[in-house]
Order: C-alpha cells, then sequence, then structure tokens
C-alpha cells in the first residue's frame, strides 16, 4: 500500500500511524466489503495453485528418475517456479486465515510483515524464475548443440544464484516498509508493503518491469527461431510453449 499522507492516532495502548483508507474505514462499508471478497476469492484461488503446483513438485521429485524429461533444466526450473509459487500463495491463506480470526479489521505494518515474509519471498523468486525459464528456452533454441553440453548443475545453479539475488531486492522493499513504519496500519495483504525507500523507488519500478518484459522477450525471440527453423510460427510456438508449461498454473 502506497501511502502518500499519514495521520498518526494514540489507540490508548500504543501509537500507530493511520493511511488515508484506513481513516475511511469505519465509515466506509463497502471497502470492508471489498477485503472481505479479496480474501475469500484469492483464498480459493491460491487453494488450487497450491494443489496443482505440489503436483508439479511432487511429480519431478517421484519419477524424474524414470523420466528423463523430468531431468531436464527446464523441469528442474519448473519445480523452482512451483515450490516458489506455493509459497507466494500460501500469502493469499494467510490473509484468508487472518481474516477468519480478525475480520476486516487493520494491523500493523510490523504483524503483516511477520506474517507475508516467506509469501512475499516466494513473489519475488517467482517472477524471477519466470526470466529464467524464458532465458532457458532461448538459449535451448538459439544454442541446442552448446546447450545439451552444459554442466547441468553449475547452470542450474547460476539461475538459482541470480533468482536470489532477485529475491533479496524485492524481499528488501517489504523489510524497509517494516521498519521505516512499523506501526502502519494496513490490511494486511501481500501487497500492502511495498514502499522502496526514497531514491530507489524509480529503480525498482524499472528493475520489475525489465523482468516482466524480459520474459515476453525472450518468448517471442523464441517463436520467431522456431519460425526460421521450421516454417511454421504459430503451430510449432503453441504446441512448444504448451508441452514446456502446461502443468504450470500461475497467479498473480
Amino acid at each position: 500500500m502506497n501511502v502518500t499522507t499519514s495521520t498518526t492516532i494514540d489507540t490508548g495502548s500504543e501509537i500507530v500511524v493511520a493511511s488515508p483508507l484506513y481513516l475511511a474505514y469505519d465509515t466506509d462499508a463497502d471497502f470492508r466489503l471489498s477485503i472481505s471478497l479479496t480474501a475469500c476469492v484469492y483464498a480459493l484461488l491460491a487453494t488450487f495453485g497450491i494443489i496443482f503446483n505440489t503436483c508439479v513438485c511432487i511429480t519431478t521429485v517421484k519419477y524424474r528418475k524414470y523420466y528423463t524429461t523430468l531431468r531436464s533444466n527446464t523441469s528442474i526450473l519448473l519445480a523452482v517456479e512451483s515450490l516458489l509459487e506455493i509459497m507466494h500463495q500460501s500469502g493469499h491463506i494467510i490473509f484468508f486465515v487472518k481474516f477468519l480470526i480478525f475480520g476486516t479489521k487493520f494491523i500493523t505494518a510490523k504483524i503483516t510483515s511477520f506474517m507475508m515474509f516467506i509469501p512475499t519471498f516466494g513473489v519475488g523468486g517467482a517472477v524471477c524464475t519466470l526470466f529464467s525459464l524464458s532465458a532457458d528456452r532461448l538459449l535451448a533454441i538459439a544454442i541446442p548443440i552448446k546447450y545439451t553440453h552444459f554442466h547441468q548443475s553449475k547452470y542450474i545453479m547460476k539461475h538459482l544464484i541470480f533468482i536470489l539475488i532477485y529475491i533479496v531486492h524485492y524481499t528488501f522493499e517489504m523489510v524497509y516498509s517494516a521498519i521505516s513504519q512499523p506501526n502502519l496500519m494496513v490490511s494486511g495483504g501481500l501487497s500492502d508493503l511495498r514502499s522502496a525507500p526514497p531514491g530507489a523507488k524509480e529503480l525498482n519500478q524499472y528493475l520489475n518491469l525489465a523482468v516482466a518484459l524480459g520474459s515476453v522477450f525472450n518468448y517471442l525471440v523464441v517463436g520467431i527461431l522456431i519460425k526460421l527453423k521450421t516454417g511454421s510460427l504459430f503451430d510449432n510456438f503453441v504446441k512448444y510453449v504448451l508441452y514446456q508449461k502446461y502443468f504450470l498454473i500461475v497467479y498473480k
């Protein structure tokens, strides 16, 4: 929640920082309804997402000895993506549980940061892994012979280091928000604590945009290369992407 103005309020037990949304909370029934609907809908979607992504992880681990496809670089990265998505989607379940226990009441940023640390970790990692998957597919199409000779452990480790660096960057925003305004009253949702420090907000926005557009760009290049190599852009590209990612369900 990006707070442009705030007001300090003494609740009797502690001093809290109230956002404009919090100040309007008691007088706006529609706003309370929106929190309730958000908690229920996202929890329902997250439940399906967790189930399907768990299936991906279990299948990859359990059957990788029997199927060479599940031992591929792409399958490993897909399993990593699914694991991170499980962490991400658990945030919606946590928010729903918070809703069941506390209703639509606001809680402080420091409590939210504690509840949402692992889900935020998962969000950052899942976004970056999507980029890694697109880069992996691009390498497989652009330099297929050299790609098959990559040392798998070193190759996957490079991806994981890149993902971890992005996770640290992404999680830092939440940690900074909680430290700078620990008593800020928020709804407790996964996206409440996304305030970057002064001077870094634009950099973070550009970086997040670059990762997202980079994934799209990589897949566009993959489609072009498939067209050049096979002569059938649409059919082959669709079949190729679906084959690699048909069981990956991502809720954003």
